[in-house]
Parts: C-alpha cells; sequence; structure tokens
C-alpha cells in the first residue's frame, strides 16, 4: 500500500466484474508471468465480511474465489490476494504479513458519485433511452449489471412501468450496491443527506421531510431476498419523493468533473448512413419465402425475413449493404437467434453485427438490445487482445472466428427484431 500511495497510485481493487478480464488480459499479452498478487481487500476486525480498503467498496457476492476460498486458515488471514494467469483470476485469503507481489491502480474519478448519478438517474428517467447516454459513466454500471442478470437495454428503458421479475430485482439490487446506496437492505443516506441539507438552505422543516421520506423507504424490510427489498426501495423512491430526487440529481451531477469517462470502455459500433436502393428494395419485398434474388438468398425465418448477401464485404461495408435494403446486420444475442439461421443458408465465412472493436472484455450486438454473451458460440473463448474487431460465421454450422474488419465476407442481413 505505501510503495503505491508513493506512486500516486492504489493498490490493486477488484470491486468490479469487469477488473478480472482486464487483469487477466495483461498476462496474455506476456507482460506479466502468472502469480499471486496482494489487492486492497481485507476483512480485519470484520471476519467474513471483506471489502477493498482502496475502493471503499465491499466484497460483492459475485466475486471470482478459488476453490474452497476464503478459508481463514490458521484463524489469522484477512488479506486478499489474486492469483493470475492468461485464463484465471481468482481470490484467495492471507495472512497479512506473507510476502507477495503486488499490482498498483490508477483512480483518475470519483466513482461514488458516477454511480449515484446513475442509480438516481433511472428513477428520474427511466424513458431515456441507453443510445443517448452511451458514452457516460453510468453506462458502464448499467453494461455490467446488465451482464450479470441478462437484462436488455430494452428491459431497463421499461423499468418503472412494468412488473419485475426476479432478474430484473437483482438487476437493480446490483446498481444499488455499487452506487453505495444500498448495504444489507438499507439505504445509506450520507451522500444523498449531505445534498439535501445544502437544498434545504437552513429550513429545517423542508430537510425533514426529505429525511422522513429517505428513512421510510430505507425501512423497507418485507421483501423476499436483497433483490426483492432493493426493488421495494426504488418504488418507495420514485412514489413518495420523485422531486426531492430531482434535485438531488442535479446537484450531483453539477459535482461530476466534466474530464471523468466511463468506468470501462465498451465495444465501438459504427455511424451507419446510407441511401436506400430502391430497385433492390422493391425486390427484396416482394418475397415471402425462399427465393434467390440478384443480392443473394431470401428467407423468412423465426417471424423475420433474412438475406444472405452473396456478396464479400468489409464490415463496415456489410452495415451499409444491409442499411441500403432497408435492413440491419443481424445481431444473435441468443442460442434461439443462432438455432434459426443455422443450416438455412450456404456454408459461408458471413459477418455479423458484433463488435469487438476497442473492448474484447466488454463486447455487443450492434444492431440489438440484446446483451452479448460468448456462451451462446460453442467452443468460442473470449477475446482478450485488441487485433480484432469483429466476429464472423458460418451460417451453415455454427462455427465462429473473430476477424478484422477490413476482411471481406457475406452478410446476413435482418428485417427487425422480436
Amino acid at each position: 500500500m505505501k510503495v503505491c500511495c508513493g506512486l500516486g497510485m492504489s493498490l490493486l481493487s477488484l470491486e468490479y466484474d469487469h477488473k478480472y478480464e482486464t487483469i487477466k488480459s495483461a498476462f496474455s499479452g506476456a507482460l506479466a508471468t502468472e502469480d499471486i498478487f496482494w489487492t486492497s481487500g481485507s476483512d480485519k476486525d470484520c471476519p467474513t465480511n471483506f471489502a477493498y480498503c482502496a475502493a471503499k467498496r465491499l466484497v460483492r457476492k459475485e466475486a471470482i474465489w478459488a476453490p474452497g476460498q476464503p478459508d481463514n486458515s490458521g484463524g489469522d488471514e484477512n488479506a486478499l490476494a489474486v492469483f493470475v494467469n492468461a485464463t484465471v483470476a481468482q481470490l484467495w485469503d492471507f495472512n497479512e504479513n506473507a510476502k507477495l507481489r503486488f499490482i498498483c491502480e490508477v483512480y483518475k474519478f470519483n466513482v461514488q458519485n458516477f454511480l449515484v448519478k446513475y442509480w438516481l438517474e433511472k428513477v428520474r428517467d427511466s424513458s431515456k433511452s441507453n443510445s443517448t447516454n452511451s458514452s457516460s459513466g453510468s453506462r458502464a454500471i448499467q453494461n455490467e449489471c446488465a451482464m450479470i442478470y441478462k437484462i436488455s437495454d430494452k428491459e431497463m428503458d421499461q423499468i418503472m412501468n412494468t412488473s419485475l421479475d426476479l432478474r430484473m430485482k437483482c438487476f437493480i439490487r446490483c446498481l444499488g450496491e455499487n452506487a453505495g446506496l444500498i448495504i444489507n437492505g438499507k439505504l445509506v443516506e450520507n451522500e444523498i443527506l449531505a445534498v439535501l441539507e445544502k437544498m434545504a438552505g437552513g429550513n429545517i422543516a423542508d430537510l425533514k421531510t426529505s429525511m422522513n421520506v429517505m428513512d421510510e423507504c430505507s425501512n423497507v424490510t418485507q421483501g423476499m431476498d436483497e433483490c426483492d427489498i432493493a426493488a421495494q426501495i426504488l418504488k418507495c423512491s420514485n412514489e413518495k419523493a420523485p422531486s426531492v430526487l430531482n434535485q438531488v440529481i442535479a446537484a450531483v451531477e453539477q459535482s461530476i468533473p466534466a474530464e471523468n469517462v466511463s468506468l470501462f470502455q465498451q465495444a465501438e459500433c459504427p455511424n451507419i448512413t446510407c441511401t436506400i436502393n430502391p430497385t433492390a428494395k422493391a425486390e427484396l419485398d416482394a418475397k415471402n419465402e425462399w427465393a434467390l434474388l440478384s443480392t443473394g438468398y431470401v428467407n423468412i425465418i423465426c417471424n423475420r425475413k433474412y438475406l444472405h448477401c452473396n456478396s464479400p464485404f468489409t464490415l463496415q461495408e456489410a452495415y451499409t449493404r444491409c442499411c441500403e435494403l432497408g435492413l440491419k446486420l443481424a445481431s444473435l444475442p441468443s442460442q434461439k437467434d443462432i438455432d434459426c439461421v443455422l443450416g438455412r443458408f450456404d456454408e459461408n465465412w458471413t459477418w455479423t453485427a458484433a463488435s469487438l472493436k476497442g473492448s474484447p472484455t466488454n463486447p455487443r450486438w450492434c444492431t440489438s438490445d440484446g446483451p452479448f454473451s460468448y456462451d451462446v458460440f460453442k467452443g468460442v473463448t473470449p477475446l482478450t487482445g485488441t487485433e480484432y474487431d469483429g466476429l464472423a460465421m458460418k451460417v451453415g454450422s455454427g462455427v465462429v472466428t473473430y476477424e478484422k474488419s477490413s476482411s471481406k465476407f457475406f452478410a446476413l442481413c435482418v428485417d427487425k427484431f422480436d
């Protein structure tokens, strides 16, 4: 800790899932040899309740532990270390006097403010499209929680206007805990109350009213589990004090420096502009069954019209070609989507709308709000290097490969998503 501090840095914390992938990628690039490294994690004076001291964050339930860890061997293992190589990053508990290597990192912004902003922002405006907020730090938190609980952008936008299933309730809990606003099923009021005091301007009655609402929502205890309680807290906050929350949000937003950026970068999607080709589109629109067209093979599959273009394109050209026909390059976010197209077209390498550009550890589908998961592609391991931009697939068999955007393949276009 002292060495890192002397460098103007902090001892490593693994408070977010994406950071496990980040440190593994360094080892896959032969920048370091596998070993055990100190983190800032500790449960000293608070047994079994580990937290990262440098980040001032609790160790999450989704943390990646080595098998059998933590075991507190000898009754005095209060510090956390991480074993890392190119494929594994796992936590172990150790005696704090053990001598291990260590990793320092830089914190460039106030994480707490970012997360408070995001959690409250969604209470204020649940109809706001995520696409208009892609450059904000809040987007990073949404992405991580959404990947854990398989929440689409569409579900996120409707979260205050629909009944919540367990996934969505746990998604809310993830946001609340990451924001430092919910701990053990209670609202953490320090950050908000500081703003409320300033807003009240010495008016004790207004301050008391706001604090009473906070107390009421914080004391929601009838939920079946932590996810249910978090959802009830969110609902209560939205119902009891929407105007207060709006003022808190405004104050928090003003406190965030303009230079702050996303917690971790999501893969980049291309900007697509095109002019519709009326002749080719009319030919496509006239066919509602399998047919060979001048532009490729068309088929109606799973209530969607697909076109497998019969000419090779770069990735950017593939997006543009689909656009010219009034279609989109196909995203395949689920096993169902993949099963629909398998064996329906020629066995040729074909571009999909998956993007790995700029962030292989946080890929995305560019034409669908479904979350990206490597798990739906059999035999494919997550990409850690940055040399590839996209994902191509053989639509006959489902075999996939990572490719540079300059490579030329066929394109699979689709007209709509359910």
